[in-house]
């Protein structure tokens, strides 16, 4: 479980990296989590979504460059 947290956290910290708009960011985050949901089950999906948001809140709020 661990696992997945910082794997999702750092796909949300890249995706906010490589995307400078916020609308394509979320997007992008939006719809991986679907895809996890459709192969891991619902909660899981909302599970995903809010750690890529983790690490997607990390890069915007403390590393603004």
């Amino acid at each position: 479980m661990f696992f997945y947290f910082i794997i999702f956290v750092v796909i949300g910290f890249i995706i906010a990296k490589t995307n400078e708009e916020d609308k394509n960011a979320i997007f992008i985050l939006i719809a991986i989590a679907t895809f996890w949901a459709l192969g891991s089950g619902f909660v899981w999906g909302f599970v995903c979504l809010g750690e890529m948001f983790v690490g997607y809140s990390i890069k915007r709020i403390y590393f603004k460059n």
